[in-house]
Parts: structure tokens; C-alpha cells; sequence
């Protein structure tokens, strides 16, 4: 199922068929009527309605075109985190120094932050949002050398 892209009312019916129509009405929060024309093909139904997945794929795209990334990464996490799963970008980290050097120094200060937190206790949230900062810098690093070594 995850190399084929399926459209949200696809999505929405596979759901269905593993958790029932009552189910899956209770935990969104609608009658059986709505999950039926959430589950429609929208081209061969006029009365099919736009799922929630749709909706909050739009809100994650708004929020990414408003320079929101932190937010959206939150978002996306809070709901990997139900099936114990973590998100993380599709794309390389692109350098944000001159030199590898620079990136290499650059590494250091959020694995530091990310050190004094674990230190001081710090909620685990807080640590994973910290130690992703620290992925991302060290990814930037490893994509500079990457560009040096590839030409």
C-alpha cells in the first residue's frame, strides 16, 4: 500500500474495511452517512465530501507555504507517533556554509544544546525536537561533503 499513491478517498475507505463504518465514525466524530461519502470517488459521485485526511494535508501545505516547517515536522510527528513511527524530509539538508569546515563547526552547537537538555532533564519531546536539529545540521555537513567529493 505504501508504493502505490493512493487518493485520500481511497485512504479513507481502506480504513473501512479494516475498522468498520461504526468505528471509524466514532473516532472522527460523524455518522455512519458522512464516512459513506467520505469513502466516495469524488468523479463518479455527486454527494461525496472531502475527508479529513484531505483537509489536514492542505492545512500541513498551507503551514509549509508559510515558512511554518517547525509546526508542520510537530503535526506530523504527533501523528506518526500512533503507529510508533517518526517523519523526516525526503530531500538532502542543502548546506548553509561556505565551506565544510564551517559546517562541521555548525554541527556542534544544537548537539550541545541537545547534551545539556538530556542533562538537565528535559522533557522528551524537547529532546527529540533537539536532537532533530542536530540531524538536520549533521546531514547539511555530510551533504557538503557530498558536493566537494561528487563535483
Amino acid at each position: 500500500m505504501n508504493e502505490v499513491k493512493l487518493e485520500p478517498w481511497e485512504l479513507m475507505s481502506a480504513a473501512k474495511d479494516v475498522l468498520g463504518v461504526p468505528a471509524l465514525g466514532r473516532i472522527l466524530a460523524v455518522c455512519n452517512q458522512q464516512v459513506y461519502r467520505q469513502i466516495r470517488n469524488p468523479e463518479h459521485t455527486q454527494d461525496s465530501i472531502r475527508p479529513p485526511i484531505q483537509r489536514i494535508r492542505t492545512l500541513i501545505y498551507e503551514l509549509e507555504q508559510g515558512g511554518e516547517r517547525e509546526l508542520v515536522e510537530g503535526i506530523l510527528n504527533y501523528m506518526a507517533e500512533g503507529a510508533d513511527m517518526h517523519v523526516t524530509p525526503n530531500s538532502c539538508q542543502q548546506p548553509d556554509k561556505d565551506s565544510i569546515e564551517g559546517e562541521c563547526l555548525d554541527d556542534y552547537p544544537p548537539l550541545m544544546e541537545l547534551h545539556e537538555a538530556i542533562r538537565s532533564g528535559a522533557d522528551l519531546r524537547e529532546l527529540e525536537r533537539l536532537a532533530e536539529r542536530a540531524k538536520v545540521e549533521i546531514e547539511e555537513t555530510v551533504s557538503a561533503v557530498r558536493l566537494e567529493r561528487e563535483g
